[in-house]
């Protein structure tokens, strides 16, 4: 039997203290983990991660309702990761947090990725970590693996040890830490089912018990603006963006808020910023054509629909790009503006 103790972790940003507690639990009994504590991005990043991949037996995937939602996404670097899984025959694991149903997720489990329900998954409750810690190790990653796994370049090598050292320097992931993420998702699912009052409690109990989860503080602004109050979204807002400055969809979404409340300045620079951070977006882009037109810069805001329109002529439909964008109406209407014009 051919029990090998190395193991990647797939996850969101969203999530980051699940995969941290698993690699710390992991880590006390001796298996190889890459877990990419930091966001490794430059030069030859995303090969890093392919190569260890394939250079580990097992595949652990946190599947959570945030952790899915960009899975549609061109470029997507977690659906990335889990195809080259599925590819290279790794022994895939999902782990399942309480809020997270694959009858919901079909829409975004698509193409290679309409598999995973197929695969043993575990549930992981905050509240019962530690007995599903155990059966992960005594269950799902004893099986007899036969996989080819393939060596790692200098670079890869070198990618994991730094991320490793970096993941074993960090302290113990608490309980409390643990669920504010489950709180976290729960409110992320209640917006996925139009409930914005439960998202707004959930969001908010996941910052009393975790502050620093600049993801909450993003998307109850969202649930805020929803609500209408446009203030409140504002200030939340701020604060994701000063604990995490490269969070690009907090840009993105103060930009709709600055545009509703018609700072339009205020929302073009936003947006901009979104767009250094992520470019050519459509969700972006989009917000930045409206703002310029409304802001009477016609030239900037065709030359950017028109390029819109090469990659998706849906974008002749403002009621679709609205739907699309879940922009409030004031966008809309802008945006019908903007197409009438063309």
């Amino acid at each position: 039997m051919q029990v090998q103790k190395t193991v990647f972790i797939s996850y969101r940003r969203t999530n980051p203290f699940h995969a941290l507690a698993i690699y710390q639990h992991l880590d006390t009994l001796g298996y190889d983990v890459f877990y990419d504590v930091d966001s490794l991005r430059g030069g030859d990043w995303l090969q890093a991660i392919i190569e260890n991949i394939k250079a580990r037996a097992h595949f652990l995937i946190i599947l959570t309702p945030s952790a899915i939602e960009r899975f549609n996404e061109p470029g997507d670097v977690m659906r990335q990761e889990i195809e080259t899984a599925i590819d290279t025959q790794r022994n895939i694991i999902p782990l399942i947090m309480e809020d997270f149903d694959f009858k919901q997720a079909e829409t975004h489990l698509t193409g290679k990725l309409a598999v995973l329900p197929r695969y043993n998954g575990l549930e992981i409750p905050a509240r019962f970590f530690r007995y599903a810690m155990q059966e992960l190790h005594e269950k799902h990653l004893q099986q007899d693996v036969t996989t080819i796994i393939h060596p790692l370049s200098f670079k890869a090598s070198t990618v994991a040890q730094e991320q490793q050292a970096a993941a074993t320097a960090a302290p113990p992931v608490t309980e409390r830490q643990l669920s504010a993420e489950e709180y976290f998702e729960r409110a992320c699912q209640a917006v996925e089912n139009w409930d914005y009052d439960g998202a707004l409690a959930d969001f908010t109990e996941a910052l009393r018990l975790n502050p620093q989860l600049a993801e909450a503080w993003n998307n109850r602004g969202i649930a805020r603006r929803v609500k209408g109050d446009l203030d409140g979204a504002l200030a939340d807002y701020a604060e994701a963006l000063r604990l995490n400055p490269q969070l690009v969809y907090a840009y993105n979404n103060r930009g709709e808020a600055w545009f509703v409340l018609q700072h339009f300045s205020d929302a073009l620079a936003d947006f901009q910023r979104a767009n250094e951070l992520q470019p050519a977006h459509n969700i972006i882009l989009s917000g930045m054509a409206v703002t310029h037109h409304a802001l009477g810069e016609l030239q900037q805001a065709r030359a950017i629909w028109q390029r819109l329109l090469r990659l998706d002529t849906r974008y002749h439909d403002a009621n679709w790009v609205g739907k699309e964008n879940n922009w409030h109406p004031s966008l809309i209407e802008e945006a019908r503006k903007l197409i009438a014009a063309l």
